[in-house]
């Protein structure tokens, strides 16, 4: 089952849970996180669970403000959804998000955010291991929003790849520290 959580339309930011099972889509909740565009979401296909952290109030739009951004965390359980309720990074939008499969941590890396209107790219890395996010690097990849990344099962690394701010460059991460491996 491929889950959707948020977006929007032209006219609202959207707060709704779908499912596509292959043939149809079928909304499986209303209840859940409050309506956002541009959050980070992974699947630990090992448990079922998917996590949803951060995104921002709003598609588009002339004002930033601190209150547009979200920091929290969201745990589905193939059923509904339920605030995980810890502290972690600051509120972000357009992070990268992927699940290590051998270290069973959701790993979190850069997006943006707005202080007094002005809009500043993130570069720092975080991991939730479950119960608790804990910062695990400050250096690595040059701050970035909208990069891609996912976890290489071969290489047991997350890979992330460009993004807006960044050129296209390939880095990965061991769980101890980013090595670029390619492009830039």
């Amino acid at each position: 089952l491929t889950l959707l959580f948020g977006g929007a339309t032209a006219a609202a930011v959207m707060g709704d849970t779908w499912g596509w099972d292959g043939s149809a889509w079928t909304q499986l909740a209303k209840d859940g996180p409050p309506p956002r565009t541009f959050a980070a979401m992974v699947s630990d296909e090992q448990s079922g669970v998917v996590y949803l952290f951060g995104g921002r109030r709003v598609l588009f739009g002339p004002v930033l403000d601190d209150n547009q951004f979200l920091g929290d965390l969201w745990r589905w359980d193939g059923h509904a959804w339920s605030n995980v309720g810890v502290i972690g990074p600051v509120p972000r939008a357009e992070s990268a998000a992927a699940w290590d499969q051998r270290r069973r941590r959701l790993i979190v890396f850069g997006g943006y955010r707005a202080v007094g209107g002005v809009v500043s790219l993130l570069g720092d890395t975080w991991e939730f291991d479950g119960a608790r996010w804990a910062l695990a690097a400050t250096e690595g990849p040059s701050p970035r929003s909208g990069a891609a990344m996912f976890f290489d099962e071969a290489l047991g690394k997350a890979i992330l790849f460009g993004g807006s701010g960044a050129r296209s460059d390939t880095w990965a991460w061991d769980g101890e520290a980013w090595h670029q491996v390619g492009g830039g």
